[in-house]
């Protein structure tokens, strides 16, 4: 009786919490500062479709070679998420980051559905942006803000077609990815992961929907040792994503980590390919 009523203990919980557990942990303030790391920038909002208000923070460089659209992970927000970019800036390209809805200074709440015309919005803004300066346009998502980023290139498609998009740590099955979490979390979830497939829905993930993305390039970054997402998560993305792809397969690394890793072997092969689209 005591293992039955905790097997329903933690499905409630699972089911109560649901999504904005297991796929989002915002925090409502600010963690760390740009001029810690040298940068500057300026805040600015973007509105969705639906009237939502998202915060975001541009980054420019002097004489841009490219504008990035930075689509972040699920915890926190962008006052650390930032620094994964921060060093781009001075090899001679800008980024924006924003926060989804109902992350610190954003409005509204967080949804699949949601996240999704965040999305849409901040590529729409990215598109502007980059026509202005006669750039190219990137998209570079990290593990949820990666699956965020292949299903808003998807619907954005064919009327906003970035020259490259590369997400890092991602995945293509939010139920996959919940499984993933429980699986690696602790000992106390690893019995329960299958549990994500009845609380956790795929009706916004990116697995149907890749196709949509080409002709864009696409790049897949996953570490081998990643212990929230799973690699073999990243190879089943690549292997449904369609031409041109390709996947960089990080021994040894862990959760978005590639670019601090191998003495900058990854930040120097992704400007090779940022300075390929010249």
């Amino acid at each position: 009786m005591f293992i039955f009523n905790k097997i329903i203990f933690i499905f409630i919980l699972i089911s109560s919490v649901g999504c904005s557990s297991l796929l989002y942990q915002p925090v409502n303030q600010q963690i760390h500062s740009p001029q810690q790391m040298g940068l500057t920038y300026d805040e600015t909002k973007i509105t969705t479709s639906d009237g939502e208000k998202l915060n975001a923070w541009y980054f420019k460089a002097e004489k841009p070679k490219g504008l990035i659209i930075f689509f972040h992970g699920n915890a926190q927000n962008i006052s650390t998420h930032f620094a994964s970019l921060g060093w781009i800036v001075r090899e001679g390209y800008s980024f924006m980051i924003f926060d989804y809805r109902g992350y610190w200074k954003s409005t509204g709440e967080t949804t699949p559905k949601g996240t999704v015309l965040d999305g849409k919005a901040a590529l729409k803004w990215g598109q502007k942006e980059s026509t202005s300066l006669g750039v190219p346009l990137i998209v570079f998502g990290q593990s949820l803000g990666g699956a965020i980023s292949l299903r808003s290139v998807a619907e954005v498609s064919p009327e906003i077609t970035p020259q490259l998009l590369v997400v890092e740590s991602t995945f293509k099955s939010y139920k996959s990815a919940a499984n993933s979490v429980l699986s690696n979390a602790s000992w106390i979830t690893w019995p329960f992961q299958w549990l994500a497939y009845l609380v956790i829905g795929d009706k916004w993930a990116p697995k149907n929907h890749l196709q949509k993305i080409s002709p864009t390039p696409l790049v897949v970054i996953h570490g081998t040792n990643d212990k929230v997402i799973e690699y073999d998560l990243g190879q089943e993305l690549y292997n449904s994503a369609p031409n041109p792809k390709e996947l960089w397969t990080v021994e040894n690394g862990g959760h978005i980590n590639s670019f601090w890793l191998a003495k900058g072997k990854w930040r120097k092969k992704f400007l090779e390919k940022l300075n390929n689209l010249l």
